[in-house]
Formats: structure tokens, sequence, C-alpha cells
């Protein structure tokens, strides 16, 4: 099995503890997420919560959510191999 990675605001975490982060910045977070086998990574801009690893009824998954951006998503971890979590700098135009 591939290495799975999860750095949160430049630390290494293990990735299969569950973690719920709560950001009150202005801007939020901004989360890039590396897939298994794609070479390009999705970025989820101005992320205000993230929830790594809670239980669904098929996988362990992540859940992206934006209030800036009134979206958000959730993403089966079995596919991911890295997720990197900053603090986002700037609103950016897509989430």
């Amino acid at each position: 099995m591939e290495k799975q990675t999860l750095i949160l605001f430049g630390a290494e975490l293990d990735f299969n503890n569950e973690i719920e982060i709560l950001s009150k910045d202005k801007f939020g977070m901004d989360i890039t997420i590396e897939f298994k086998g794609i070479t390009k990574p999705e970025v989820r801009h101005n992320c205000t919560e993230f929830h790594h690893m809670f239980k669904t009824k098929f996988a362990p998954s992540s859940a992206y959510e934006s209030d800036i951006h009134s979206t958000g998503g959730v993403i089966a971890n079995e596919h991911v191999t890295k997720i990197t979590v900053v603090k986002a700098t700037k609103k950016n135009k897509d989430y």
C-alpha cells in the first residue's frame, strides 16, 4: 500500500487519526489533495472546516467545507496519497 501523508500547517501527522479543524481566520485554509495515479493535485481554497477520517457508510473520508464560498465536498481517503493544509492568505475566486 502506498504511503499516505497528512501535513497540517507544516507538521506531518498520522494520516489514520481522526482530526477536525474549524478555522476562524479571515481566509480560512487552502487544502491540497493528491490522488493515487493522478499527477495534478486538487486544491480546495478558503476552507473553514476540515474533517479528516470520519467514518461514512462506505469508507473513511475527509470533508472540505467553505463558508466563504458556501460549498463543500467529501472525498474517500482510499484514493488519496497526500493532504496538505495551510493557512490561506487571500480569498481565491475558486473553491
